[in-house]
């Protein structure tokens, strides 16, 4: 068993990116559509894909 003391920044903007059900079900689906699983992706691509739907879900793109 392991437990993280912290994160980096880069993780806390990844949370915060996916903190809503719908948008991280949105990127794992779009990824699944694409024919690939999240285990292919590096963090920096799957962090993005999600900043993008957040940006879809407030109209910003």
């Amino acid at each position: 068993m392991w437990i993280y003391s912290s994160l980096t920044w880069n993780g806390h903007d990844f949370l915060d990116s996916i903190k809503n059900d719908s948008i991280w079900n949105k990127v794992k689906d779009g990824i699944k559509n694409k024919g690939l699983e999240l285990g292919q992706l590096s963090f920096g691509v799957i962090k993005d894909l999600a900043k993008i739907e957040l940006k879809k879900r407030l109209g910003i793109e």
